[in-house]
């Protein structure tokens, strides 16, 4: 510190040097302010003389001040420089002003433009231009966050939370969207990693947008998403849904867009943290659904199969039901409008007009055809649905009778079976519900439906439509049956163009299986949307109608039939033609009726035991065949059935021919769902013709499904 002494001593006495200079200025300022000030006078003087004596002191005064001006800046200049301070230190100072000749002009451009070009150098240096290989591991992280958003998550959470309504489990498919995520991680992070400068940080904020605003909306936006039931949609009843899924995705892509520009580089790599942890909470929960999935391959795992689909007694002991799915009179009364000898293949049947569903829809309506249960009074819902197969003994009496039982639907599993000892009645009763070696499993197809599925709940609202998927279609696409399998092998799928073609080329086989006769009951698409299917039996992309389908369907129904007239089974058989229910109507109360239709056949040896015998009640009609108009209603083919095998039909009410009393009570229960959900359960009253939307009544009792 003593050696800084001198400075200091110097410095300070410059700058009570220049303050001095400062205080000096003043002072002779003042002294010539002074000076040309006039004493006061008491005289007259002349205004004329007067002026001319202020224009010449102002003359003096402002010659002298010029004077002083020009003394003080030079003496101030002269002080500077002897003390060696550049008042122009730090500052921007243009150059002075002087005449330069052509070359000196050229020469100076030439300097001004390199200037700004090693000023722009300097500038770009400033933002962050990564090499590829920096490019490259921050583009593969937002890549994966995408597709596994997108791609993985959706297929595998959706498979293992339904694993029991479906016709393969997650043990079967899990790897498919996995290896198409790792694939089009690794396409979308090349891509990604080709653009350089603003675009790349352009691009990953749009892809880390996608990839949030997806997860956003399944996560908070999809509360009122339909359910895959194969309803036609109304997607306008989803306007507001629409509004707020656009103005989230729309908000999310402006602010990250937003802080791209704002922050540049600066929030690339946070982001990429974030994108890093968006990776691991949605891998937690996968991995959570791999724990709670059921953990079964096909190996041990029972399906629904199509064996002895094909099959029928050689006995002549053969009971047939189809089951055509939402089978309404009334698209049965169209149809034979449009073509009254539409029914005449139903030789020997009668048509119950007059015949009341149970439930609706299908996952209630078609257990009551299997059990007979319907929910009672003071019963709690949830108990009526844990104990409806245990407590039945319809299909157990038809194994004690030594009969086969067959029973071919994608509405038997474990989903409507909610205790191991109901699963494991089912599976002791049912010959084609048992394990297989392989889920025959289509990888394309499956693939291409399950991103589909994917997309339908990420996507926003007004892009679902574009992948909109009914259950069923997920199951055909998603199997596959090569030339020549074997029907025990492989799963039973609503698909009802394949039926027929399975009809036409393999037909029906007789099968000594050492059982007293075979019970037959397939369900099929039937009369229910989408309506895929044209009046001869073709599938179609472009759609058709309910009244196309319906008779495309039962044009399946002739065909098997012809085919047990083939084999000389067809007179001793009972058939069962019907539905698992009637139109669905969601309001309350109902606003059109939606009565079942009934086609039954008694078997020539059974018909007595029946009551068919010399019916009593049907009459002839223009149609073919005979007409019934007794009320009859859904669980009448139980009693039916049991006595078509040669059982005592009392513990399950009357056959359908047994039915004469025209003011007969039958009880209906419609669904009522709220946002998709089934919600509430209204009992209906039916007295009188079904047909006739006054004579449904409301009883006023209701069983609540909330919250479960």
């Amino acid at each position: 510190m003593q050696g800084n002494a001198p400075l200091g001593a110097w410095r300070r006495f410059v700058v009570a040097g220049i303050g001095a200079s400062f205080i000096l200025e003043a002072l002779a300022f003042a002294l010539i302010v002074s000076a040309a000030a006039p004493e006061q006078a008491f005289a007259y003087v002349d205004p004329s003389v007067m002026t001319y004596t202020i224009q010449a002191v102002a003359g003096v005064a402002v010659a002298l001040s010029a004077v002083a001006g020009v003394f003080f800046r030079r003496s101030r200049k002269a002080l500077f420089r002897l003390l060696k301070i550049d008042e122009n230190a730090n500052k921007q100072v243009e150059q002075q002003i002087h005449r330069i000749d052509p070359e000196e002009a050229r020469a100076l451009d030439a300097k001004i433009m390199q200037e700004a070009a090693q000023q722009q150098t300097a500038s770009k240096s400033t933002t962050w231009h990564p090499a590829w290989p920096q490019r490259l591991p921050i583009a593969m992280l937002i890549a994966l966050a995408l597709c596994f958003t997108v791609f993985v998550v959706p297929p595998i959470e959706i498979v293992g939370g339904n694993e029991a309504s479906l016709t393969f489990g997650l043990a079967e498919i899990w790897w498919i969207p996995v290896l198409f995520g790792v694939a089009a991680t690794i396409v979308l992070g090349l891509l990604l990693s080709a653009f350089r400068g603003k675009a790349f940080q352009i691009a990953l904020m749009v892809t880390a947008c996608v990839a949030i605003a997806a997860y956003v909306q399944a996560l908070l936006l999809n509360a009122n998403l339909p359910i895959a039931d194969g309803v036609a949609m109304s997607w306008l009843d989803y306007k507001r849904d629409h509004v707020i899924s656009i103005v989230v995705w729309a908000a999310i892509l402006a602010a990250l867009l937003l802080l791209s520009r704002k922050s540049r580089e600066r929030w690339i790599r946070p982001m990429a943290a974030v994108m890093a942890l968006f990776i691991i909470v949605q891998g937690v929960g996968v991995a959570s659904v791999f724990a709670d999935s059921g953990k079964q391959s096909s190996a041990n795992r029972p399906y629904v199969t199509a064996d002895g689909l094909l099959h029928l007694s050689p006995t002549g002991n053969n009971v047939v039901v189809f089951v055509l799915d939402t089978l309404d009179n009334e698209y049965v009364q169209r149809c034979l409008a449009d073509d009254p000898s539409w029914l005449q293949p139903l030789e020997g049947f009668t048509y119950f007009q007059n015949n009341a569903p149970s439930m609706i829809p299908t996952c209630y309506g078609l257990p009551v055809m299997l059990t007979g249960k319907m929910p009672q009074h003071g019963q709690d819902f949830r108990d009526y649905i844990a104990s409806r197969y245990p407590s039945s003994t319809f299909l157990g009496d038809l194994n004690k009778a030594g009969w086969s039982v067959g029973v071919y639907s994608d509405s038997i599993s474990e989903d409507y079976q909610t205790t191991p000892e109901q699963a494991q009645a089912v599976v002791d009763s049912i010959m084609n519900y048992h394990p297989i070696e392989n889920a025959n499993i289509d990888v394309v197809g499956t693939l291409l439906a399950l991103e589909q599925l994917s997309l339908y709940r990420d996507a926003p609202w007004p892009l679902k439509p574009l992948f909109w998927f009914y259950t069923s279609d997920l199951h055909n696409r998603t199997i596959r049956m090569p030339e020549g399998t074997d029907f025990s092998k492989v799963q039973y799928l609503l698909n009802d163009h394949q039926l027929l073609q399975n009809i036409r080329e393999r037909g029906l086989e007789l099968v000594d299986d050492g059982y007293k006769g075979d019970f037959r009951f397939i369900h099929m698409q039937g009369s229910h949307y989408p309506y895929n299917l044209d009046a001869q039996g073709n599938f179609t992309q472009l759609g058709t109608n309910e009244i196309e389908q319906t008779k495309g369907a039962m044009l399946i129904v002739f065909a098997y039939l012809a085919e047990m007239r083939r084999l000389g089974v067809y007179d001793d058989a009972t058939i069962i033609i019907t539905g698992d229910h009637g139109r669905f109507n969601k309001e309350d109360p109902l606003t059109e009726a939606p009565p079942l239709a009934m086609l039954v056949k008694p078997g020539k040896h059974v018909a007595d035991a029946m009551g068919a015998a010399g019916y009593k009640h049907a009459h002839p009609s223009d149609w073919g065949l005979a007409v019934s108009d007794m009320p009859t209603e859904h669980v009448d083919m139980l009693p039916t059935v049991i006595a078509a095998i040669g059982g005592d039909p009392a513990p399950y009410g009357p056959t359908v021919y047994q039915v004469d009393d025209p003011n007969r009570k039958r009880i209906y229960i419609n669904t009522l769902p709220y946002n998709n959900i089934d919600h509430d359960l209204i009992e209906y009253e039916i007295v009188g013709d079904v047909n006739d939307l006054a004579n449904w009544v409301p009883t006023g009792y209701m069983w609540e499904k909330r919250g479960w």
